[in-house]
């Protein structure tokens, strides 16, 4: 099920013949194995790519739904259309749902997202509402702008959230269900946090940089100080987590203050590391944001003049996460080449090879943001699927670094205890949404967080 797909199978009606649709995906299937052939660096990206949606039906068992979210251009190549394919483990063929158009989406999300509007328009649609009635595990893949909209924690009937009644996994594709992964033996952790971001390499410090406890923001910290902040809950964050890991016997390395560099992150490509969590600021800088981009020294960011063999390259450069020393970069001119800038951008994490990284953390603001493709999102979610992550945890908006601490803290006890990944998430919003009388129980202390591919530990 791939967009490529979903273009070809407009030409058909909405119950076009299966042998018409499976002839389809074989061509498509040839054309994505010639080109993973010619690109060998990711060939590990190939894995999977051959499930057809008969395979997919039979890895389903009863009260399991597949939900392939795809978006498409209309016959005037402007408006922009999202239907739902749907299977089942009874499943004759993929069911086809229109769900809207990308002009609909753009109403309830323009200013602040209306969540009971947007879930009756997916959720509520004739037919898919049908289809998840009686499922008990709900296994779905979303496009375009929906990649940035959190459906899986919208409100339905009563008090109620769909996670609440469902079980819900995010995957990058459908396709994530043919993929066999080998359960976590003796396995690795790393984490970082608590860094210091003040310059590495000189004696000079940022005076005006002093520990933020409100949100994890990089562009407030730029903005309104000059300079990345300290955060203080994620030292405590890490430190908490660390105590949790090294009480079952597993090895965990740390990296913090000066110690969380640039350098010890690439080091870390082609280990053993199974699980990475990264506390620290991010940021996605939108395209044609050039105050921002000129402001604060980002030269780091690629253009269309950068010397570079593809033009993906300039997308990732816009997402990044703050590593130790990554205020050198705003409060000076020039930094020696053979130095890292302590800005560790998607594409550069793109180039290295996690293959053996089960699940990353990346606990920090908008993570999960990035330019929007077909293929999906441009961001740092595409930097480390190239490099070969499994699961991955990421934030689709700003986020409360308290909040944000107990929440991670409660997902790795609950990982440690041996919960699944996406039962030790939602039991770790529960919890923040229940502490201090409810302090924490509205959405955006919860609900910005989404794990993609969590179906195994």
């Amino acid at each position: 099920m791939t967009n490529n797909l979903s273009l070809l199978e407009k030409s058909y009606s909405v119950n076009s013949v299966v042998d018409s649709v499976d002839s389809l995906e074989s061509i498509i299937r040839d054309e994505e194995y010639l080109l993973s052939q010619k690109v060998t660096r990711f060939n590990h990206q190939y894995k999977g790519t051959d499930c057809t949606w008969k395979e997919i039906k039979s890895k389903l068992k009863k009260g399991d739904v597949a939900i392939e979210i795809l978006s498409y251009r209309g016959l005037n190549h402007h408006d922009i259309y999202y239907d739902a394919y749907i299977v089942n483990s009874e499943s004759k063929a993929p069911r086809l749902i229109p769900l809207c158009s990308e002009a609909q989406l753009k109403s309830l999300i323009s200013d602040s997202i209306d969540y009971k509007r947007l879930s009756i328009l997916i959720w509520g649609k004739e037919g898919l509402s049908d289809a998840i009635k009686d499922a008990k595990n709900i296994y779905f893949s979303t496009s375009g702008l929906l990649n940035t909209i959190g459906i899986e924690y919208l409100p339905i009937e009563g008090n109620q959230y769909i996670y609440n009644k469902y079980n819900l996994f995010r995957l990058s594709s459908t396709r994530e269900l043919c993929i066999e992964n080998d359960a976590l033996v003796n396995y690795r952790v790393c984490l970082y946090g608590g860094l210091d971001y003040n310059n590495i390499n000189e004696q000079h410090c940022i005076s005006n940089t002093v520990p933020n406890k409100l949100s994890r923001s990089a562009i407030e910290s730029l903005i309104k100080r000059g300079g990345f902040d300290s955060l203080s809950g994620s030292l405590e964050e890490i430190e908490q987590i660390k105590t949790l890991i090294t009480k079952k016997g597993t090895d965990c390395i740390v990296y913090k203050g000066l110690n969380g560099t640039e350098e010890s992150f690439k080091a870390l490509s082609g280990g053993n590391i199974r699980i990475m969590h990264l506390s620290t600021h991010g940021m996605y800088v939108r395209e044609g944001n050039d105050s921002v981009k000129d402001r604060n020294n980002f030269r780091f960011i690629m253009s269309e003049e950068t010397p570079i063999i593809d033009a993906e390259e300039i997308v990732l450069s816009r997402s990044f996460l703050v590593m130790a020393g990554g205020n050198a970069l705003i409060h000076r001119d020039s930094i020696p080449t053979e130095k890292e800038d302590g800005i560790l951008t998607a594409s550069e994490i793109s180039h290295l090879d996690f293959t053996n990284l089960d699940l990353v953390v990346l606990s920090a603001c908008e993570t999960a943001l990035g330019d929007i493709y077909d293929e999906g999102i441009y961001g740092l979610q595409r930097g480390f699927k190239k490099a070969g992550a499994n699961t991955i945890v990421m934030s689709l908006e700003k986020v409360d670094d308290e909040a944000t601490r107990i929440l991670m803290v409660e997902f790795y006890r609950n990982l440690m205890n041996g919960k699944t990944k996406r039962q030790s998430l939602q039991d770790a919003q529960q919890y923040l949404r229940k502490i201090d009388n409810g302090k924490y129980d509205d959405p955006k202390y919860w609900a910005s967080f989404i794990m993609l591919d969590g179906l195994n530990l």
